[in-house]
């Protein structure tokens, strides 16, 4: 689910990045490659910009807002 992804207080199941550039950062680089987490990690490098890393951001941070009426939140009848 990713609308209002940016008003999360933290991300990943441990809560270990705090921001969206964060996260995107993360999954760019193929995430730890260093091994600060244990196990093995089935990521590779996405070779985004750093212009398509902020783009990304941006539009994360757009799908933040009220959402869709209640009425719309049920399958129809």
């Amino acid at each position: 689910m990713m609308r209002c992804v940016a008003m999360r207080p933290t991300f990943m199941h441990t809560g270990q990045l705090g921001t969206l550039a964060a996260v995107v950062t993360f999954f760019n680089q193929g995430g730890d490659p260093g091994g600060r987490y244990p196990g093995t990690s089935e990521l590779t490098p996405l070779g985004l910009s750093a212009l398509d890393e902020s783009d990304l951001v941006a539009f994360m941070q757009a799908l933040t807002g009220p959402g869709a009426p209640v009425a719309l939140q049920s399958s129809p009848k």
